[in-house]
């Protein structure tokens, strides 16, 4: 009988190490994927300060399950700013503008209140194990234009003429106005800052000098400058027109609806349309601030039905729709010629925007409306950024331009 009890002992015993400490284990794996989310969600958040890394970090890590319950930090003691020179070489600081990495602690101990039960070891006075994982996420810079110096775009920067042959046309001007004085028919594509024979400005956008990566985030910084697409008007910051009901504020390619309602071939903006464009070369219409920075990503080829998206994303506003206005007709998803085109509302006020290959979108200064600094994530496939200035027609009058830095960063698991 003494055997007996004896046996019995070490069988339990061997059932504690067997389903207890894989269930440790199991647990602790599941603490290191949290703390690597929460980590590279807090480093992704570190140009926005101290707050946003510690709420970007607690809430992902509250979205995550351990062991069956949701991991909750205490960011006062669980995420640490970490100034990351390489394996042994760091230091803690105290502010995310110090820092180039964030640390995450995730536990599940008796300090914290949520030990892992245990089952078979509780019979040998074992009833929960504490366990406890760490990560840190540097945030490392791949390329910048800052260095040198930031890369200017014009005005006269067409963005859907992004990745064409010299000499492509764009654009047809106004017939909707035959008396206004137009002097040129067409923009045309040339190098930025060169004139064609006629003596008109080119209007191929801007190619951003970076190293551009899919899955890398883009961070647009010190925007500076003035643009207007009428010589004879008022300039506007890189934000672009965002007077509402007028028909001036929110503009789209009018070249790629040339069918639309109106005065015979006439190019207007939205208020004289019944629906959104498709596409002009290839690139997707988009709605957007006139004279407002906007960008379009592409991949080594010139643009092709092939990669056209059938998605419009609207940044009429903050969240809102022009259909609000009864200056405006409704923007909403539309068949045209057999092909479906779904429009998304995108708040110009976006924390991170993921556009597609040939699929226009709005940049503005690169900040929220409150101060934080936005991100973009380069689209798979992607190898060029092209930067330009939002108008509907005529880019090649346009004048004024912008000054831009724009950093590529990837937020990699050093430790």
């Amino acid at each position: 009988m003494v055997y007996v009890i004896v046996l019995g002992a070490v069988l339990i015993g061997f059932c504690a190490l067997a389903v207890d400490l894989s269930r440790a284990q199991t647990a602790k794996t599941e603490l290191r994927r949290v703390a690597d989310a929460a980590a590279r969600a807090g480093a992704v958040n570190l140009s926005n300060g101290d707050a946003a890394v510690l709420n970007a970090a607690a809430t992902v890590a509250a979205q995550n399950l351990v062991d069956g319950s949701s991991v909750t930090l205490n960011t006062a003691t669980d995420v640490q700013f970490i100034n990351w020179v390489g394996p042994g070489n760091y230091t803690v600081v105290s502010h995310a503008s110090s820092a180039n990495a964030v640390r995450v602690y995730t536990r599940r101990t008796s300090a914290t209140g949520n030990p892992i039960p245990m089952l078979f070891a509780s019979v040998l006075g074992k009833s929960t194990l504490d366990v406890w994982a760490s990560s840190i996420a540097q945030r490392v810079v791949v390329s910048s234009t800052s260095s040198p110096s930031s890369q200017y775009v014009p005005a006269t920067s067409n963005p859907w003429l992004a990745g064409a042959p010299k000499n492509t046309q764009a654009s047809k001007p106004d017939p909707g106005y035959p008396n206004y004085p137009h002097l040129w028919q067409y923009d045309i594509a040339g190098t930025v800052g060169g004139n064609a024979s006629s003596g008109e400005p080119y209007g191929s956008p801007v190619q951003a000098q970076i190293t551009v990566q899919p899955g890398d985030i883009l961070e647009i910084t010190h925007v500076t400058g003035t643009a207007q697409n009428d010589p004879n008007g008022t300039t506007f910051n890189a934000s672009g027109n965002q007077t509402n009901g007028n028909g001036q504020a929110i503009y789209d390619d009018d070249a790629s609806h040339q069918d639309a309602p109106g005065p015979s071939g006439y190019y207007g903006p939205p208020i004289n349309n019944s629906h959104t464009g498709q596409t002009e070369h290839y690139i997707s219409d988009v709605y957007a601030p006139i004279n407002s920075l906007v960008g379009v990503f592409l991949n080594d080829n010139q643009p092709s039905t092939g990669n056209a998206p059938t998605e419009i994303l609207n940044f009429s506003g903050n969240g809102s729709n022009p259909a609000t206005s009864s200056s405006y007709v409704s923007i909403t998803n539309f068949n045209y010629q057999g092909t479906q085109y779904t429009v998304t509302t995108v708040s110009q006020d976006y924390s991170t925007a993921s556009p597609k290959i040939q699929q226009s979108f709005y940049v503005g200064d690169g900040q929220t409306s409150g101060g934080a600094q936005q991100q973009i994530i380069v689209p798979a496939g992607a190898t060029r950024l092209f930067l330009g200035t939002m108008d509907g027609h005529e880019w090649s009058n346009n004048v004024g331009g912008y000054n831009v830095t724009i950093t590529e960063y990837q937020i990699s698991i050093v430790q």
